[in-house]
């Protein structure tokens, strides 16, 4: 079994790390009782997924150099979309996971408390949204203008100052590492508190 799997792992020329993974995966769960046969085929597994988590579908882009090699490409405003339709901008009883944690003020400007804006007290709990930029850069998009009124369509909304952050870094998937990576594109939301969104799985573009 050993010898199939690790071949499993060379054949799929990922890191031979995940041959120790799977193996410690069947010990820890075992003691557990868990059988093999629950475990769900990868195509089952999408299917659940799919039922119960909301996602953007990704267009399957070919990579330029090895055109039978495709990669996914999420569209930004659809999965910007589905964040702001997640339930913790709702629900009450996740108004934590926000800097400002009332539901009526989720996008609202962001006042720096005083413990958060002197560093010998924040132990690294800054927020991003706590900068001298986001400040700056509020009152020059944002302002008094709390109302925002489409020119075209003369409708009028709530004007939000909502900082989008970006993330990538490359990801080896080769035993050589060198030779097959990934470089994923991530993206989260700033009023989202930091302690939060560095447990979060981001949504990728």
């Amino acid at each position: 079994m050993g010898i199939e799997l690790l071949d499993i792992c060379n054949r799929a020329r990922v890191s031979l790390k995940v041959f120790d993974e799977i193996v410690q995966y069947f010990k820890r769960n075992s003691k557990h009782g868990v059988d093999p046969e629950e475990i769900p085929s990868r195509d089952r597994l999408y299917k659940i997924f799919r039922k119960n988590f909301k996602v953007a579908p990704p267009e399957m882009v070919p990579v330029p150099s090895a055109p039978n090699i495709f990669v996914p490409k999420f569209p930004f405003l659809d999965q910007l979309i589905n964040i702001f339709s997640m339930d913790l901008f709702r629900d009450p009883c996740m108004s934590n996971i926000c800097v400002n944690p009332d539901e009526k003020t989720h996008f609202s400007r962001y006042i720096v408390p005083y413990t958060e804006g002197l560093v010998p007290y924040t132990e690294g709990r800054l927020e991003i949204m706590s900068g001298k930029w986001y400040r700056d850069t509020y009152f020059e998009c944002i302002g008094d203008q709390a109302i925002y009124v489409d020119p075209e369509t003369g409708e009028a909304y709530d004007n939000w100052f909502v900082p989008v952050q970006f993330y990538n870094n490359k990801t080896g998937s080769s035993p050589s590492e060198g030779s097959y990576t990934l470089e994923p594109f991530v993206f989260t939301l700033g009023i989202i508190r930091r302690e939060i969104r560095e447990r979060w799985i981001h949504s990728i573009l």
